[in-house]
Protein backbone atom coordinates (compact mmCIF):
# COMPACT_ATOMS: atom_id res chain seq x y z
CA UNK A 1 0.00 0.00 0.00
CA UNK A 2 1.44 3.39 -0.96
CA UNK A 3 0.33 6.75 0.44
CA UNK A 4 1.09 10.33 -0.66
CA UNK A 5 2.40 12.30 2.29
CA UNK A 6 4.43 15.30 3.42
CA UNK A 7 7.61 15.10 5.46
CA UNK A 8 9.20 18.07 7.23
CA UNK A 9 12.85 17.66 8.21
CA UNK A 10 13.51 18.66 11.84
CA UNK A 11 17.05 20.00 11.34
CA UNK A 12 16.37 22.30 8.36
CA UNK A 13 12.56 22.70 8.37
CA UNK A 14 12.29 21.86 4.64
CA UNK A 15 9.15 20.02 3.50
CA UNK A 16 9.10 17.31 0.81
CA UNK A 17 6.13 15.58 -0.83
CA UNK A 18 6.76 11.83 -1.02
CA UNK A 19 4.98 8.56 -1.64
CA UNK A 20 5.63 6.11 1.19
CA UNK A 21 5.16 2.36 1.45
CA UNK A 22 3.02 1.29 4.42
CA UNK A 23 2.05 -2.18 5.63
CA UNK A 24 5.30 -3.56 4.23
CA UNK A 25 5.92 -5.81 7.28
CA UNK A 26 9.14 -3.94 8.03
CA UNK A 27 10.20 -3.90 11.69
CA UNK A 28 11.31 -0.26 11.74
CA UNK A 29 10.70 2.82 9.63
CA UNK A 30 13.35 3.48 6.97
CA UNK A 31 14.34 6.16 4.46
CA UNK A 32 16.40 5.64 1.30
CA UNK A 33 19.95 7.00 1.44
CA UNK A 34 19.67 8.09 -2.23
CA UNK A 35 16.72 10.35 -1.27
CA UNK A 36 18.77 11.74 1.65
CA UNK A 37 21.74 12.48 -0.62
CA UNK A 38 19.63 14.00 -3.41
CA UNK A 39 17.89 16.44 -1.05
CA UNK A 40 20.93 16.99 1.23
CA UNK A 41 18.87 16.09 4.30
CA UNK A 42 20.82 16.38 7.58
CA UNK A 43 21.24 13.12 9.51
CA UNK A 44 22.25 12.01 12.99
CA UNK A 45 24.49 9.12 14.03
CA UNK A 46 22.94 5.88 15.29
CA UNK A 47 23.90 4.75 18.79
CA UNK A 48 24.00 0.98 18.18
CA UNK A 49 24.49 -1.47 15.32
CA UNK A 50 21.24 -2.56 13.66
CA UNK A 51 21.27 -5.32 11.05
CA UNK A 52 19.07 -4.59 8.05
CA UNK A 53 17.33 -7.48 6.29
CA UNK A 54 15.24 -7.47 3.13
CA UNK A 55 11.66 -8.80 3.03
CA UNK A 56 12.94 -12.16 1.73
CA UNK A 57 15.25 -12.57 4.75
CA UNK A 58 18.53 -11.72 2.99
CA UNK A 59 20.84 -9.03 4.38
CA UNK A 60 20.42 -5.59 2.85
CA UNK A 61 23.17 -4.49 0.42
CA UNK A 62 23.96 -1.62 2.77
CA UNK A 63 24.85 -4.11 5.52
CA UNK A 64 24.49 -3.26 9.19
CA UNK A 65 23.68 0.35 9.81
CA UNK A 66 26.61 1.28 12.06
CA UNK A 67 29.14 -0.50 9.83
CA UNK A 68 28.14 1.20 6.61
CA UNK A 69 25.53 3.93 7.00
CA UNK A 70 25.43 5.03 10.69
CA UNK A 71 22.57 7.51 10.21
CA UNK A 72 18.96 8.30 10.93
CA UNK A 73 16.72 11.28 10.18
CA UNK A 74 14.29 13.09 12.48
CA UNK A 75 11.23 14.36 10.62
CA UNK A 76 7.56 15.26 10.88
CA UNK A 77 5.39 12.87 8.88
CA UNK A 78 1.91 14.04 7.84
CA UNK A 79 -0.73 11.73 6.39
CA UNK A 80 -4.10 13.41 5.92
CA UNK A 81 -5.03 15.07 9.23
CA UNK A 82 -2.50 13.03 11.25
CA UNK A 83 0.99 14.38 11.92
CA UNK A 84 3.79 13.07 14.18
CA UNK A 85 7.56 13.29 14.72
CA UNK A 86 9.34 10.10 13.68
CA UNK A 87 12.91 8.80 13.34
CA UNK A 88 13.76 6.99 10.10
CA UNK A 89 16.88 4.84 9.74
CA UNK A 90 18.85 5.53 6.55
CA UNK A 91 19.48 2.50 4.32
CA UNK A 92 19.15 1.22 0.74
CA UNK A 93 15.47 0.89 -0.29
CA UNK A 94 16.01 0.49 -4.03
CA UNK A 95 13.49 2.67 -5.88
CA UNK A 96 11.31 3.43 -2.82
CA UNK A 97 11.83 6.52 -0.66
CA UNK A 98 10.28 5.58 2.70
CA UNK A 99 9.04 2.38 4.36
CA UNK A 100 6.73 3.05 7.30
CA UNK A 101 6.71 0.28 9.92
CA UNK A 102 3.80 -0.96 11.98
CA UNK A 103 4.98 0.73 15.22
Amino acid sequence: LTVKTQIKILMNQITHAVIILVDSRCMSSLINYAFIAKHQIPTRATAVSILVYNANGTKNQAGSITESITEYVELRLTIGDHSEWIDLTVTNLGTKKIFLSHD
